[in-house]
């Protein structure tokens, strides 16, 4: 979500020589940004007072800015069980519980912070934003009712043309047509121009029976927005029912504008494309053509039950790794990769497999195809550096553990074994340096387990 500054409710010091109590020490070394010490005096803090809240506000915003959400969250959850009127440890329980993604419940804590502090901004923009993050998730875990719920209670907060057309969307999902047309209504009274509002709109009047209404709604959207290849795909699938030849105009435009790589999903929408240009040659009689087209569909769409079967071997390769079968877990694995061959998943987990069964020269050669497919993926650098540690090549682990850390400097697994190497190559300073900036000083053991 935004970034939004942790609140402590009470003072900072400039410099620990000025701190008189273990709190204040805590506070003062946690404004200098020396975050491991601080979480220590913090602890102790609580130790001698464990019912403060404020206190344990403090040392929740020790341990949020150390990325330690899941302490974090614990922290202020109690900060805010013996203050309920704490604001300020709702509000970071509230960030912190959005870090983790646990957006409904981070809505709830915001909301505790307007109802005590209606003026506090902050925690009305984080409620926004986590009213809005909760309906996605919940619409991608296909509970249209629970995000029809989070949409309506942001409407109430910002109404917004976009939030009533993500309502009427989610309406769509359970049902309610009538509904849904007047969320859009709403939202194209407060923005005419609003190419996804046209868009669903013309859904609408489809699911209704009302083809030409759909069909001026698709066209004002794909005109609107015409990059979107799902808006231009459903005006030229629609516009070839009854204009052939027009519709097939704008189809094979998206041919020309949708992605050319291999299908991933049931939508794919060259494969949609395809049908509906098969539909359209079919209607003006030109069965070559129509063939050429459902042959290439269907070609497609193959394509999709291959990706979706690679998937299923993947997850059993991960099931079985996860209860210790390695070995079942490479032959999984392996049968996943010959079906989809750059399949960056599959590549790395296989090498995740071979590593614990030790067969260093499949698990490189693994490792090395997935960063192949996908050689921006800080994960899966870090578990190449992992292999490469074990089989005692330090220094390339090192490389590959700068490089994962330059594109995600919160992965603390990377960051331990980049302090690992720098002690095992007898670089004491710099792997001191690696614990601190990952505040893992006491976490991170560096002792060699090779």
């Amino acid at each position: 979500m935004m970034c939004m500054l942790l609140r402590f409710g009470l003072a900072l010091f400039a410099a620990s020589a000025l701190a008189e109590t273990t709190l204040e020490k805590g506070l003062a070394l946690l404004s200098e940004g020396r975050l491991p010490a601080a979480q220590a005096a913090l602890r102790e803090a609580v130790e001698q007072d464990p019912d403060s809240a404020p206190t344990r506000n403090a040392l929740g915003v020790a341990l949020s800015r150390a990325r330690c959400w899941p302490q974090a969250i614990e922290e202020f959850q109690q900060a805010v069980r013996l203050a309920p009127e704490h604001a300020k440890a709702h509000f970071n329980l509230g960030i912190a519980l959005s870090a983790q993604k646990r957006h409904a419940e981070a809505a709830g804590a915001f909301g505790s912070v307007l109802e005590l502090d209606p003026g506090f901004t902050d925690a009305r923009t984080g409620l926004v934003a986590a009213l809005g993050a909760a309906a996605k998730a919940r619409i991608d875990k296909g509970d249209s009712r629970a995000a029809i719920r989070h949409y309506r209670n942001l409407l109430a907060l910002e109404p917004s043309p976009r939030t009533f057309a993500d309502l009427a969307a989610a309406l769509l999902l359970d049902g309610e047509l009538q509904s849904a047309q007047s969320a859009l209504e709403e939202a194209l009274r407060l923005q005419p121009d609003l190419a996804f509002a046209h868009f669903l709109l013309g859904r609408c009047f489809e699911l209704g029976g009302d083809s030409a209404a759909a069909l001026i709604e698709y066209r004002k959207g794909a005109r609107l927005d015409p990059l979107n290849v799902e808006f231009v795909l459903r005006y030229g699938a629609t516009l070839s029912q009854t204009q052939p030849r027009e519709g097939i105009a704008v189809l094979i435009q998206v041919l020309e504008s949708a992605p050319a790589g291999p299908a991933v999903d049931r939508d794919d929408p060259r494969a949609q494309a395809h049908f509906a240009l098969g539909g359209a040659w079919a209607r003006l009689g030109d069965r070559q053509q129509a063939e050429t087209h459902f042959v290439q569909a269907r070609a497609r769409r193959a394509q999709v039950h291959l990706r979706e079967e690679a998937l299923v071997r993947l997850n059993q390769g991960i099931a079985l790794l996860n209860s210790g079968d390695a070995q079942e877990a490479v032959a999984a694995l392996e049968r996943s990769v010959a079906i989809e061959p750059n399949l960056p998943e599959a590549l790395h987990m296989l090498g995740v497999a071979q590593s614990a069964l030790r067969d260093w020269t499949a698990a490189n050669r693994s490792y090395q195809a997935a960063l192949r497919a996908r050689p921006k993926d800080a994960y899966i650098l870090s578990s190449y550096a992992t292999a490469l540690y074990d089989q005692g090549r330090t220094r390339m682990a090192l490389r590959h553990l700068e490089v994962a850390l330059e594109i995600d400097p919160e992965r603390p697994d990377a960051r331990c074994l980049l302090a690992k190497s720098h002690h095992r190559l007898g670089q004491a300073d710099a792997s001191r340096r690696e614990l601190e900036r990952g505040s893992l000083v006491g976490a991170c053991s560096l002792e060699d387990d090779q």
